[in-house]
């Protein structure tokens, strides 16, 4: 089984570039939920937080 994490991540709100970025979407996917997560995070500029993460699980096909 494959887990996809989905998220958005945007500055913090106290960030003074906050309004000159919009939200980016950020997507990983891993054989483990931990792995896929530390996969995610990976993926997040410093200063940005994650604003809720959407979990998938794909089976393999046959």
């Amino acid at each position: 089984m494959t887990y996809v994490l989905r998220s958005n991540a945007r500055p913090r709100l106290n960030a003074p570039d906050f309004d000159e970025h919009a939200c980016r979407e950020l997507t990983a996917s891993a054989e483990t939920y931990v792995g896929a997560l530390e996969q995610l995070r990976g993926q997040v500029p410093d200063g940005w937080v994650l604003l809720g993460i959407d979990r998938y699980t794909e089976q393999p096909s046959d």
